[in-house]
């Protein structure tokens, strides 16, 4: 990500990662195995892998505010958990919502404004994101 500070004027300090489904895999994968990339991150349906989640969270660094379905077949609800609790003993800044009655994929109105609000105000707690007034 630093390239990307000198070509378009992205600051290297505020980069957040955000991802669902295999984007929530490869935002866990990106904070725990290129910590220096993220400042903040929020995986959604997180984890797709049988590896321990203790060693997984090892290397990382960036407050993850984890995002899981209740009825998520596909990943299930236990692997979100799982990270949760591994980031948690590792001493990491973690939050973990699950969305009752949601599966692999937010569908409900309510959940989505939730959702997106949890979000904006997770980057904005970790100085990734300004706000939508600061920024024009």
């Amino acid at each position: 990500m630093p390239f990307l500070a000198g070509e378009v004027g992205v600051d290297p300090d505020r980069i957040a990662c955000w991802g669902a489904s295999y984007g929530g895999y490869m935002t866990t994968l990106t904070v725990t195995r290129a910590p220096e990339v993220c400042r903040a991150a929020c995986p959604g349906t997180a984890s797709r892998t049988g590896r321990s989640s203790r060693s997984r969270t090892s290397g990382a660094r960036a407050p993850l505010l984890i995002l899981q379905g209740t009825d998520d077949d596909g990943v299930l609800p236990a692997q979100g958990e799982a990270l949760y609790d591994a980031m948690r003993q590792a001493a990491r800044t973690v939050e973990y919502v699950a969305y009752t009655g949601e599966g692999h994929g937010f569908r409900q109105l309510g959940s989505q404004r939730d959702l997106y609000e949890r979000v904006l105000a997770f980057l904005e707690a970790h100085n990734t994101f300004r706000g939508r007034d600061e920024d024009r």
